[in-house]
């Protein structure tokens, strides 16, 4: 059951390119909500509502007004680099 949760969590991670976008850009550093949005192309409610997805699952975190990613953002983030072949 473990390796179908696994594979579950991935697929909702790689299936949308603002999830992932948002963890290669914070895996360059903290940013704020705007240094997000010259990233990624989406509005501020938009970029929001993916960014509490992203903190409830302990991908990133907020600390005052920058976003940064958690350990586990950051290894998922690597992982998927080396996976999809993107330098950073």
């Amino acid at each position: 059951m473990a390796a179908y949760d696994d594979f579950a969590f991935f697929r909702y991670i790689v299936s949308s390119n603002i999830r992932t976008t948002i963890l290669f850009s914070l895996n360059e550093g903290s940013k704020s909500l705007d240094g997000l949005k010259s990233d990624v192309d989406l509005d501020s409610r938009n970029m929001l509502r993916v960014i509490r997805h992203l903190i409830d699952q302990d991908l990133i975190s907020k600390t005052g007004k920058e976003y940064s990613l958690t350990n586990s953002g950051r290894l998922i983030a690597l992982n998927l680099m080396s996976f999809l072949d993107v330098s950073s």
